[in-house]
């Protein structure tokens, strides 16, 4: 085993012996889908099948501004994935959204530390796109003010330890 792989997993066995001290638990599937339909900005859920026990799976819309700076003005739904293993658990946020897959994606992180994984398609990215497209509003502080959106909005169900991980633009 190489020493950054020592090093990466001791990183990540800290991470889980500060923030995982909860236990995954049966969720009925039909109460956290109604819990995630009240969440501020989502505006769809629709349960997917998942081939990993214990887990739920869901498709899910969140509404975004154009631009955070004028939240009242015209808005696209940004889609992202959600593999959820139990409320008390941490969350993976997966931002590497270079058109996110509708199907069930573990990310390394949600596996090695049994987490929940929330995947956020990046903005611009059809079809989570505004119409027209303003191309001055795909930036790096839209993306950020995207994602700290979902974060906020996903704290109110998953209030343990978040850990962020991703590729190029989001990476």
């Amino acid at each position: 085993m190489r020493f950054a792989d020592l090093i990466r997993r001791g990183a990540l066995a800290l991470f889980c012996f500060a923030g995982c001290s909860g236990t995954a638990f049966a969720t009925d599937p039909a109460v956290l889908k109604a819990q995630l339909e009240a969440l501020p900005g989502v505006v769809q859920v629709t349960q997917g099948s998942s081939s990993i026990a214990d887990t739920l799976f869901f498709r899910i819309e969140f509404s975004q501004p154009v631009d955070h700076a004028d939240p009242s003005g015209s808005s696209f739904n940004q889609r992202m994935t959600l593999l959820h293993r139990g409320e008390s658990l941490p969350m993976v946020l997966v931002t590497e959204g270079y058109g996110t897959p509708q199907s069930l994606r573990q990310s390394e992180l949600a596996y090695l530390l049994q987490a929940n994984q929330l995947r956020v398609e990046h903005r611009f990215f059809v079809p989570s796109s505004p119409d027209p497209q303003d191309w001055s509003k795909l930036d790096i502080a839209q993306a950020a003010a995207d994602h700290h959106a979902v974060t906020q909005s996903f704290k109110t169900i998953y209030s343990a330890k978040w850990v962020a991980t991703g590729a190029s633009k989001s990476g």
